[in-house]
């Protein structure tokens, strides 16, 4: 078996290669933050591949499948396959049904004291039995969402007895994950907890810019990487479900180019709602996308390209943190145009990409050449793309997300 497993987080994928084997996992998070849907998110795709352990404690059983089926983050997996491979993958401990007083699941771990580390310690183990039994427990993924629910209904010894027997049994499996709220614990807790040794340490968090509330989360520490170069970089995510789930997240992204450079395909290619003001197929306003695609969502503005509508380009250029420029990589004509409208958007320490379209057409420019005539600083890169191909404008997109996270983290 491999010795990492992507996470479909893209900054955990990108950064740290995936959770390796054997990692022990920590996320903080604020109370009024829902990190634990970073660990919920994880759980639900890595369940295509692997064996996931869940202890519940503020969820029934029911109630946490159908969360899990109503995060969607392919196309190409239907709900029905979704519902098979949680039936075949998901192994649950529930000891939030007993503190409801709601009926036993048949196939269900039951905690029939959820204050007490025996009753969690003895169902742990009968799980890791039964994904021995299926897959191997090699192959398995513990995940523990709400684990401050543990702690507050035991206390902090607890607690923490439990987090060290977790820590036991990480070399047993491949991953086991666990979300803490930051509620005002001792300062002992905290330590004891932290001193355990952490492979990797996830905070969330959140702040308040223009009076309006963005959640993120950074990768604090990560044993097998420069954590000092990591944890520089602050992710604003969003979760939405039914839908994609935990995403990172981009408030505002600009897109413009000359006339008929291909935007509006460009943003109804890769948005799953996409709506464009125009007249006679010319964008005669603006096209707006919401973007949800490979673990990113984001909110897409298109621009006019015609000359006539540039005294509103600096309007919706106002608080992007990315733009890409599209431009006809068949009509270096156009190339003038596309730098002229970039110094009207007034950009400042703004991320661009430029995207070279229709390179699938004969005549069209390579990206280098593109780079040559549009006379580009370094700093700013040439993908080539086709507008109606998803996979390639995802590149684009991704590109220019991987130079917002280390700009600015993504975070405004």
């Amino acid at each position: 078996m491999e010795d990492f497993i992507k996470t479909g987080i893209l900054p955990i994928d990108k950064y740290l290669g995936g959770l390796k084997r054997h990692s022990f996992v920590l996320v903080e998070h604020d109370p009024e933050v829902e990190g634990e849907y970073l660990s919920i998110q994880i759980a639900r795709n890595v369940i295509e591949k692997s064996i996931v352990i869940v202890a519940l404690t503020s969820m029934t059983p029911n109630k946490f499948k159908e969360k899990i089926v109503n995060i969607q983050t392919s196309d190409e997996l239907s709900q029905s396959k979704l519902k098979e491979l949680i039936e075949k993958n998901l192994i649950l401990i529930d000891g939030y049904s007993s503190l409801i007083g709601a009926e036993k699941i048949e196939g269900v771990f039951y905690v029939d004291n959820p204050s007490n580390i025996e009753s969690w310690i003895k169902q742990f183990d009968s799980a890791l039995k039964e994904a021995e039994s299926r897959n191997g427990a090699e192959n398995t993924f513990i995940v523990i969402p709400y684990f401050s629910v543990i702690i507050d209904i035991s206390d902090e010894k607890t607690g923490l007895d439990l987090v060290k027997y977790l820590k036991e049994t990480v070399h047993k499996v491949f991953s086991v994950i666990i979300a803490i709220g930051k509620w005002p614990y001792t300062e002992d807790f905290w330590n004891e907890v932290r001193a355990l040794g952490f492979d990797v340490v996830i905070e969330a968090s959140r702040y308040i810019y223009k009076l309006r509330e963005y959640r993120y989360f950074r990768i604090k520490h990560c044993s097998w990487r420069d954590s000092k170069e990591i944890s520089q970089n602050k992710y604003l995510f969003r979760v939405e479900i039914p839908g994609p789930g935990f995403t990172v997240y981009i408030p505002k992204v600009v897109i413009t180019g000359p006339y008929n450079s291909g935007k509006s395909t460009f943003v109804s290619t890769i948005s799953k709602s996409s709506v464009s003001v125009d007249f006679m197929g010319t964008t005669v306003a603006l096209d707006f996308g919401i973007l949800s695609i490979g673990g990113i969502s984001a909110h897409v503005f298109g621009t006019p390209g015609q000359e006539r509508f540039d005294e509103i380009l600096s309007y919706l250029a106002k608080e992007a943190l990315g733009v890409i420029l599209i431009v006809d990589s068949t009509r270096p004509e156009t190339f003038d145009r596309a730098k002229e409208m970039l110094e009207k958007l007034y950009l400042r320490d703004v991320p661009i990409v430029v995207a070279a379209n229709k390179q699938d057409l004969e005549g069209a420019l390579p990206p280098e050449k593109v780079r040559e005539l549009l006379n580009l600083p370094k700093g700013i890169p040439v993908v080539p793309t086709v507008a109606y191909d998803k996979e390639r404008v995802f590149r684009v997109f991704e590109k220019l997300y991987e130079m917002i996270s280390k700009s600015s983290g993504g975070c405004p």
